[in-house]
C-alpha cells in the first residue's frame, strides 16, 4: 500500500495515475475527497483531510509501507523564505532515528514503512545529498526528478 499526499495537485495527480494504473494499492489524502475524479474515488482508499494534520498522518499510514509526501508549495505573501515554511509545515524537530521508528510501530505503522523511514533518515543524515548535516535550521534540497527515475519507475514498471 502507498500513501500519497496532494492527489488534485500538478505532481501529485501525475504520481497518483502512474500508481493506480500500476494496479499497485494506493491510499490518499485529500482535504476536498470531491475533487478527485471518479476513477480515483473507486480505486483508491481516500482519507479526508490535510497532511499537515499528524491525526490524518497517522490514520492514512496504517498498513502502509510507502508513503509519496509532497509539501505544497507556500501561498503567495508569505512572509519568510520558502525553507522556514517547509520547516514550520512539517514541524521539524530533531529525533533519535530508533526512537522515530518506534513510535511509527506505535502508531501503526508497517515494519516495511518504519524501516524505510529510518534508512532514509540515516541517509540523509550521512549527506545522501552532499549537503550539510540536517537540522531545525537547515535543509537539503531534493530532485523531483531524480528521485522518479530511481526510485518511482522501478516501482511501478514491471
Amino acid at each position: 500500500m502507498i500513501v500519497i499526499t496532494t492527489p488534485t495537485g500538478q505532481i501529485g495527480r501525475q504520481v497518483l495515475d502512474r500508481v493506480l494504473d500500476s494496479g499497485e494499492a494506493v491510499r490518499v489524502i485529500a482535504r476536498d475527497p470531491s475533487r478527485l475524479p471518479a476513477r480515483v474515488r473507486a480505486r483508491a482508499e481516500v482519507v479526508p483531510g490535510s497532511h499537515g494534520d499528524a491525526g490524518v498522518i497517522t490514520k492514512a499510514l496504517a498498513g502502509a509501507d510507502r508513503l509519496f509526501w509532497l509539501v505544497p508549495p507556500p501561498p503567495f505573501g508569505h512572509p519568510g523564505s520558502a525553507e522556514r515554511y517547509y520547516l514550520d509545515f512539517t514541524r521539524y524537530r530533531q529525533v533519535a532515528v530508533a526512537d522515530r521508528q518506534a513510535a511509527m510501530l506505535r502508531r501503526g505503522a508497517s515494519q516495511a514503512m518504519a524501516q524505510a523511514m529510518a534508512d532514509m533518515t540515516e541517509a540523509q543524515n550521512n549527506g545522501i545529498y552532499d549537503a550539510e548535516p540536517r537540522g531545525p535550521d537547515s535543509a537539503a534540497a531534493t530532485s523531483f526528478r531524480q528521485w522518479c527515475h530511481d526510485t518511482l519507475k522501478p516501482a511501478v514498471q514491471p
